[in-house]
């Protein structure tokens, strides 16, 4: 008796959690993720600044879409670029002894990156003679619900070095010594990598879900970790041939795609009485998968000289992750295959997850 209510209250768990994912996931896709990037030039006491960040922040935060349209217009961003000025200024600026440096604005321009499009300006600084460290502040959706979807890829030149920086969360100030050869060290390049590549997994509830709703059926464990080793190896070439442009796919296909994977796999898991393959098939979807990795990636221009270990360490730190949940995942679902009842809860379960990756594929196409 004691054994049959541990393993209702194992279902509730993992029901739980399923249904959590799926509502963080609707409130995420509410707002799209938030991107800006930061190119930061260091030329002795001249610093120069240029700054974008993705269309729809700018919307929102501005009021600058005169015709509702969802879109920005150069015209548009012309009419409101002194509301938008103020915005980024109040949000982004340089510190020289906890005095903010005045900066002078260039032009404002709508670009399009990649599949995303973005304003972006140029601020330009002029230093004191005496001045030995500088901190960049971002408080971008800082008292903001949306601070947790916000990040900021920084990239700084001094002397032709370049080192990476991400910006996103509570930790969003950078101190740079400028009188020194290199403005900051590029040892620390692999660490960001590795912390976006957890971080990015774990926001992407659609590639969480696709993991999780391969683990659901009852298989030997061989074939468990078969599952897992092929999702690695097909992401990881997609993720790097999708960095180097040698793959190029829009991101609605590659996201529409990524969320129909969630409903085939759901699909089967309703139909079959046993599944057979499920790591080729693993393999096929992590291709697709993997393109979706890049995306984020492909926002960044990451200097050659250490291309292979930021690409590395991201793949890395999404490992990290995927292992951590399989790990976790797994006694769960052992535990919940001795009940008689294991698998009427696999369907009602997938039914949740058909039903989820519907809904991405519709908002996907149509978005």
């Amino acid at each position: 008796m004691l054994l049959s209510k541990n393993r209702k209250l194992a279902f509730v768990i993992i029901f739980f959690i399923v249904s959590s994912i799926l509502g963080v996931a609707r409130l995420v896709d509410a707002h799209a993720y938030s991107a800006s990037f930061g190119d930061l030039t260091i030329d002795g006491q001249n610093l120069t600044l240029t700054f974008s960040i993705d269309e729809l922040s700018v919307i929102e935060s501005t009021g600058s879409d005169s015709n509702n349209d969802g879109r920005l217009t150069q015209v548009e961003v012309d009419s409101s670029q002194s509301s938008i000025t103020e915005w980024m200024s109040r949000n982004l600026y340089i510190e020289v002894g906890g005095n903010i440096q005045r900066a002078e604005v260039g032009t404002m321009t709508v670009e399009q990156r990649k599949d995303m499009q973005v304003v972006s300006v140029t601020f330009s600084y002029l230093l004191s003679e005496d001045t030995k460290e500088i901190t960049l502040i971002d408080k971008f959706y800082f008292d903001s619900k949306d601070k947790a979807t916000y990040t900021q890829f920084l990239k700084v030149e001094k002397n032709g070095e370049i080192s990476e920086h991400l910006l996103k969360g509570d930790d969003r100030s950078l101190t740079l010594d400028v009188t020194s050869e290199n403005a900051a060290s590029t040892s620390s390049s692999w660490i960001t990598f590795f912390v976006l590549g957890m971080e990015h997994i774990l926001t992407g509830y659609d590639h969480l879900l696709f993991l999780l709703v391969l683990l659901l059926f009852k298989q030997p464990f061989k074939d468990y970790v078969k599952i897992v080793t092929a999702f690695t190896i097909a992401h990881s070439i997609t993720l790097t041939l999708g960095y180097l442009d040698v793959i190029t796919l829009s991101s609605k296909l590659v996201e529409s795609a990524i969320a129909l994977s969630i409903v085939y796999v759901a699909v089967e898991n309703i139909i079959r009485k046993e599944v057979k393959h499920r790591s080729l098939l693993t393999f096929v979807f992590g291709l697709i998968h993997g393109l979706g990795f890049a995306g984020l990636l492909s926002e960044m221009e990451i200097p050659k000289n250490h291309l292979v270990a930021s690409l590395l360490s991201f793949n890395v730190g999404i490992e990290v992750v995927q292992i951590a949940l399989v790990a976790l995942v797994l006694p769960i679902l052992h535990f919940m295959q001795k009940s008689k009842h294991y698998q009427k809860g696999i369907k009602v379960v997938s039914v949740l997850m058909v039903l989820v990756g519907l809904y991405w594929v519709i908002e996907r196409i149509l978005g």
